[in-house]
């Protein structure tokens, strides 16, 4: 039976309401599930793309930390190495200066205290930029290089002969050299040598421990500054001599094996080469020579 009353048309309207309702509460449902679910998964999304952009920078953070690391104990390591190598280099070179240092000592001029310049430094084995004489004249007497030293002959007696290093010429200067006489009677040094004119001077020592002083104003004229004896020269033949002289202006100071002999005042020579002779007294005569040492003098 269908009951049909005011109520019931009421009821039919409020049914109808309450579906509209309805569907839009289930719509809001949906769409609100959607939102939802796309904002759950936004999330996702932008948590796993900040993770792997996290990670992506964490990544380059720790490359680069490694990179600086390496670079760092590479730096580390050339500084290291740096500094070993300067520490050998500069061992080297202190190494080197110190030689250099001893050598400079050796080599100091210890005649004479104020400043002075090694200026020719001759081993005497072989002939050398100075240009010594290497020769034999008519009468057999000769300068000659011949088993590592200098060889001065005089045949002739009452014959100085001289050996000139034909390259020099100095004016105030001290000159060293090392001396054997192997036979016969003397020899020594001339200096400020005009090889033209045969104007010197010449400082001999002999087998007895005479020396001797001379001045030469020509080939055969001359006169004897000073002369004596004296317990630093070692007499005798085959007797190793070092014999010095000093020529500062006018005054001459002569040497044997580093003792001061004598001195004397003379201007008549004021410069020239430098020589080594032998002195035929008596006796044919053979001197040997090595490592002749000039220093310049400072005025």
């Amino acid at each position: 039976m269908v009951k049909t009353s005011l109520s019931g048309k009421s009821f039919q309207n409020y049914s109808h309401s309450h579906l509209l309702l309805l569907s839009c509460l289930v719509l809001f449902l949906v769409i609100s599930s959607v939102g939802l679910f796309y904002i759950s998964q936004l999330d996702q999304f932008v948590a796993h793309d900040v993770s792997a952009t996290a990670g992506a920078q964490m990544q380059s953070l720790t490359t680069a930390y490694v990179a600086t690391a390496r670079a760092w104990a590479s730096a580390t390591a050339k500084t290291s190495a740096s500094t070993t190598a300067n520490a050998n280099l500069n061992g080297t070179a202190t190494a080197f200066i110190r030689e250099a240092t001893t050598t400079a000592l050796v080599s100091e001029n210890p005649y004479f205290s104020r400043s002075s310049m090694l200026t020719l430094d001759d081993s005497l084995k072989n002939n050398s930029g100075s240009n010594w004489d290497n020769n034999t004249d008519h009468a057999g007497d000769a300068c000659a290089f011949s088993n590592g030293a200098y060889h001065v002959t005089s045949l002739q007696q009452h014959f100085i002969y001289l050996c000139n290093a034909r390259a020099t010429d100095f004016s105030n200067f001290t000159y060293q050299v090392q001396m054997t006489i192997a036979r016969g009677d003397a020899g020594g040094v001339a200096f400020r040598c005009d090889t033209t004119r045969g104007t010197d001077y010449i400082f001999t020592i002999n087998t007895t421990g005479l020396y001797t002083l001379y001045n030469y104003t020509g080939n055969s004229t001359a006169s004897v500054l000073t002369m004596g004896f004296t317990s630093a020269i070692k007499a005798g033949l085959n007797q190793p001599n070092l014999l010095a002289i000093v020529v500062y202006d006018h005054e001459i100071s002569l040497y044997v094996n580093k003792h001061y002999i004598n001195s004397v005042n003379n201007n008549v020579h004021s410069h020239g080469a430098i020589a080594v002779v032998a002195h035929n007294d008596q006796n044919p005569t053979e001197v040997i020579y090595g490592n002749a040492k000039v220093w310049t003098l400072a005025r």
